[in-house]
């Protein structure tokens, strides 16, 4: 190979990451809600001995979900969910202190 085609084939743009389906990001949302209210639910009852009542980890779960549907606009890696996961269980954590 010659300098100049190892040249342009290093420097060639890549491809943009495809985009899963619509269907496919709002499942995984949702799953990501799901799992962060209840993880916070369960951590808040384990510590304060009181239950989350439904009325409120639904639109707990419900307001993850769609922040997860935000930020799952593209491709992140595992530090980066691991401390959205840490950070959105310890604010929902606090939520359910105030309201339960």
């Amino acid at each position: 190979m010659t300098p100049t085609a190892r040249r342009s084939s290093e420097t060639a743009p890549t491809p943009p990451a495809e985009q899963p389906p619509r269907g496919l990001r709002a499942v995984r949302a949702g799953l990501f809600g799901a799992v962060c209210a209840v993880l916070a639910a369960a951590g808040h009852g384990t510590v304060s001995g009181h239950a989350v009542p439904p009325a409120v980890l639904l639109p707990a779960a419900v307001g993850t979900a769609a922040l997860a549907w935000f930020g799952g606009d593209r491709r992140r890696g595992p530090l980066a969910i691991v401390g959205t996961l840490v950070g959105i269980q310890t604010f929902l954590h606090l939520l359910f202190s105030v309201l339960s």
